[in-house]
């Protein structure tokens, strides 16, 4: 739920905040609908307001201008463009008191009260403002709105005619996936795509980490929010719903209650928290994304009629999908089920959650059989300049090569072939640490950081904590460090594929922190650095040397 707070009515305030605040859920009905269409009332999500601009702390309307409704309702670069049901629902306050109208998205009409209908501005999104103050009771208006479908085969079909990367995968499991007709119209990006892709300069990089690491390998808008939403809904990630929430900087801070296990609210809270942390994550992975002021369904009355209880007050994300407009998305783990996922609504035959985690794709393969060794005859003749006349050398000719040269290639070979092993070794083991990491050992990432860095000379100070040597070395390390630290030293051993995603993505991102701080040379001389190579035994006893 929202914070409310019921004094004879209650008021909602439209900003969604990071922090801790008090949460009043009452079930006093704040109004009732009712409808007699196609789409059933208690079906219905009814919104106030929508936010599009994160500072850093809270989501709020960023200069929520709004215009006459003769000028037009929703702003038409923002229109659903696939299939939709029209519904006309007519709304009676009771205890909502608030200057924004609820109203199911997205409203093409208003008829009422010349004291309702004579004061209203509509904001490019679709909310409504009453103008004359605020709700009241007995406050009576009917709305006919556009209530989006989402066309998954559509969507999931790109205009090629072939199917985005999850669905298919799925498809090539043998799941009854089915393909659709492309969308008619494509819009990359929604009217003033910026607002809806903008974050603070000094937003927490692990934020961004976490983001790609959920989203790794998916192809399309669409499939990135599957991957959030299920990412919030998933047991095992540990996210909990709880009001009873405590105060502290965790509740203050996006990437300590997403990733800090130490933060006094580490994944608990309620919708606002959800909401407004999914939307960020799908700006830090390129979707644009906004946040949703409004009420869940609510439940039907004996008459027929619809009552929308305070405790159906609700934050949730939109995300714009190019193939057909603003799609919803719940990350909310809400006890009650009033809130059902975009994926449960979309009913689909099969469990699409496994193929969310696509693999890298493969890498090409390349020839590494040896060339042939060429042959004496392979060579032409040439002449020997200042020889005189036309003598050449050829294969026949009593040419004699020092004595001591054999010896000194063969010395050489020797010596090259003992240094072109260590990075041959290095490799080897390298890809036996990135197997156990596909297979959920966040250790090996782990290990893979302090070899390298070993090998560049700026090995880790053992007596340091992991999150203490990722705060000296790259502000990139620190969710692997979060990770890892929680693999060794939480209650659970086992990593989730989400964490070993992550993983993943900070030593990747670490990596390339790391080929950036050091020179050619420097990075090249750590190819060839025996250090990490060479037996336990043998490098304590260079350390005991060194140390005497």
């Amino acid at each position: 739920g929202l914070t409310g707070n019921f004094y004879g009515s209650v008021s909602y305030n439209p900003f969604v905040g990071i922090r801790q605040q008090l949460v009043a859920k009452t079930n006093v009905p704040v109004f009732v609908v009712e409808a007699a269409d196609e789409v059933a009332a208690d079906q219905l999500r009814f919104r106030l307001l929508t936010l599009d601009t994160f500072n850093g702390g809270q989501w709020f309307a960023d200069d929520p201008d709004v215009g006459d409704p003769a000028d037009g309702w929703e702003e038409p670069d923002h229109a659903w463009s696939g299939p939709v049901a029209e519904v006309e629902t007519e709304i009676t306050i009771r205890a909502l008191t608030s200057e924004w109208l609820p109203v199911a998205y997205s409203p093409v009409s208003l008829s009422g009260e010349r004291e309702v209908v004579g004061n209203l501005g509509i904001r490019d999104e679709g909310s409504i403002r009453f103008e004359g103050g605020r709700t009241f009771t007995g406050m009576t208006y009917t709305v006919t709105s556009r209530i989006p479908a989402i066309d998954v085969a559509q969507i999931a079909t790109s205009n090629n005619g072939e199917l985005s990367p999850v669905f298919a995968a799925a498809a090539e499991a043998g799941e009854p996936v089915t393909t659709g007709t492309p969308a008619e119209t494509m819009r990359p990006e929604p009217h003033q795509p910026e607002r809806f892709l903008d974050l603070p300069e000094d937003l927490d990089p692990t934020v961004d980490t976490l983001a790609r690491s959920i989203t790794r390998n998916l192809g399309t808008s669409f499939e990135k929010g599957l991957a959030l939403e299920t990412f919030f809904r998933d047991p095992a990630n540990g996210f909990r719903y709880s009001t009873d929430i405590q105060p502290g900087h965790g509740a203050t801070d996006l990437a300590d209650w997403l990733i800090d296990p130490e933060s006094p609210n580490h994944r608990t809270g309620y919708c606002e928290q959800y909401a407004a942390s999914m939307a960020v994550l799908a700006r830090s992975a390129g979707v644009h994304s906004r946040v949703v002021i409004g009420f869940t369904p609510g439940d039907r009355l004996s008459d027929g009629r619809v009552v929308v209880r305070d405790s159906n007050a609700h934050a949730w994300v939109e995300l714009w999908i190019p193939e057909a407009g603003w799609v919803p998305f719940d990350p909310t783990p809400r006890s009650d089920s009033a809130n059902p996922t975009t994926l449960a609504a979309l009913g689909l035959p099969f469990d699409v959650r496994p193929y969310l985690e696509l693999p890298d794709p493969p890498e090409p393969e390349v020839d590494s059989s040896p060339a042939p060794p060429a042959q004496l005859e392979d060579f032409e003749t040439f002449p020997i300049p200042g020889a005189g006349g036309d003598e050449e050398i050829t294969p026949s000719s009593s040419f004699r090569l020092p004595s001591w040269l054999p010896v000194a290639l063969g010395a050489f070979a020797a010596l090259t072939a003992v240094v072109g092993a260590i990075p041959a070794v290095k490799w080897w083991r390298r890809r036996r640490r990135m197997r156990r990491l596909l297979a959920g050992d966040i250790s090996a990432a782990w290990e893979e950081i302090v070899v390298r860095l070993t090998d560049l000379g700026e090995a880790p100070d053992p007596t340091l904590t992991p999150t203490e040597i990722a705060g000296d070395i790259d502000e990139s390390m620190e969710p692997l460090a979060a990770v890892y630290s929680k693999a060794t030293y939480g209650p659970v051993a086992t990593a989730t594929a989400a964490e070993v995603a992550m993983a993943e993505e900070s030593l990747e991102q670490t990596t390339a922190r790391l080929s950036t701080r050091y020179s050619t040379v420097q990075r090249l001389a750590a190819t060839y650095r025996p250090e990490t190579i060479l037996p336990g035994w043998w490098r304590r006893l260079r350390a005991r040397r060194r140390s005497g």
